[in-house]
């Protein structure tokens, strides 16, 4: 099982009537009561989250200029994040950051595209990774919204200007840099730390979900769902993975309350 409780703050500044910036910061923990007869999974394990992450965006189209539709906007995004995620010893370990660039479409009222590459580096093993990043969101209609939830799906649905309805199916995986610890005989031949782990764990989400508007600055969300499918592994960069678990499917439940200015 696990408890995630986290805060999160978030200020937007805008710069001109064409740019926009964002900083994030978030804060929170996850502690696991795990079962298991292995060195690596025992009673307990809390980890620790830390995030920074500042985000632009441009307005290219600010004259009126358009490709296929009067009204549209192309935006250029750029983002830079950072942080650590790591067990109590280890945090230099879980240091990471990371770099991206995009480009935004816009149909004001109806739809919005991102996509773009970033530029990922972590502590725990040196390298640089690229991928591709991405979202969007498509209003349906006036009351019925399509967008991603990370690598999946959510469907919104306004009940009222007050109450808002979705339901989700998404993945997620973290990933904790973890305290020194020795390595197992049937892994290594003598006596020695390891000091490179790394828990990863992996779920894939689906569930249900509401928000209410109390006031513009008073929001309460809630959610209850399944995990149908969930994967832990511990993994050094050295000796690749040296325990998998599989999670039996199990009930979540996620409270979120939102004050904004």
């Amino acid at each position: 099982s696990l408890a995630r409780p986290e805060l999160r703050a978030r200020l937007t500044v805008p710069l001109s009537d064409r740019g926009v910036v964002r900083i994030t910061g978030l804060g929170g923990l996850a502690h696991y009561d795990l079962r298991g007869p292995d060195p690596y999974f025992g009673d307990s394990l809390t980890a620790y989250e830390t995030r920074l992450t500042v985000q632009g965006a441009y307005l290219l189209n600010a004259d009126g200029f358009h490709l296929w539709r009067e009204g549209e906007r192309w935006s250029l995004m750029m983002g830079a994040d950072g942080g650590s995620e790591f067990e109590s010893g280890a945090f230099d370990e879980g240091l990471w950051g990371s770099v991206g660039i995009g480009l935004g479409f816009e149909l004001p009222g109806r739809l919005q595209i991102a996509a773009g590459v970033s530029l990922e580096g972590t502590a725990h093993n040196g390298g640089l990774d690229v991928g591709p990043v991405g979202s969007f969101r498509w209003n349906v209609t006036d009351a019925f919204v399509v967008r991603n939830r990370g690598l999946g799906l959510q469907l919104e649905y306004r009940w009222s200007p007050r109450l808002e309805l979705f339901t989700s199916g998404f993945r997620t995986t973290d990933r904790y840099a973890l305290a020194s610890s020795p390595c197992p005989v049937p892994v290594c031949a003598g006596p020695q730390n390891l000091d490179d782990l790394q828990l990863e764990d992996r779920m894939f989400l689906a569930g249900v979900g509401f928000e209410w508007k109390f006031s513009h600055s008073l929001r309460l969300a809630g959610e209850v769902g399944g995990v149908a499918w969930r994967k832990l592994r511990v993994r050094s960069d050295d000796l690749g993975t040296l325990v998998s678990r599989r999670g039996d499917p199990a009930l979540y439940v996620e409270i979120r309350l939102e004050l904004r200015p």
